[in-house]
């Protein structure tokens, strides 16, 4: 059991430093991107697709969220899908969402 758990973390090394995330399309990294603004770098399904502009059900969605989790970039964790530290260094350039009431309104405002 010890042996398979060692190989498994040996894996999931190699694909973390093996992978490269430059490749993100533009609507990953719109995926991404709401996640990591978030103050615990964690969001629900529900404020991903209303921020980004996606349907839930759609495939479009589904897949970015998908290939994100393939790259390590995002994990799913009962509703909601937690950004990891790959997915955070990949989105840097991010800034965080307002907390000021009048700034939130102007933000939502400006959508």
């Amino acid at each position: 059991m010890i042996d398979y758990q060692l190989r498994q973390v040996t894996k999931l090394t190699t694909i973390i430093n093996d992978t490269s995330t430059s490749e993100l399309t533009n609507s990953e990294i719109k995926v991404l991107k709401v996640i990591v603004q978030r103050p615990d770098y964690r969001s629900t399904q529900k404020q991903i697709v209303v921020m980004v502009g996606y349907s839930p059900k759609g495939g479009s969605y589904k897949n970015n969220c998908s290939h994100l989790r393939s790259l390590w970039c995002i994990y799913y964790q009962n509703d909601y899908m937690t950004a990891t530290q790959q997915g955070i260094n990949q989105r840097q350039d991010v800034e965080p969402h307002p907390t000021d009431p009048d700034l939130i309104q102007n933000f939502w405002y400006s959508r």
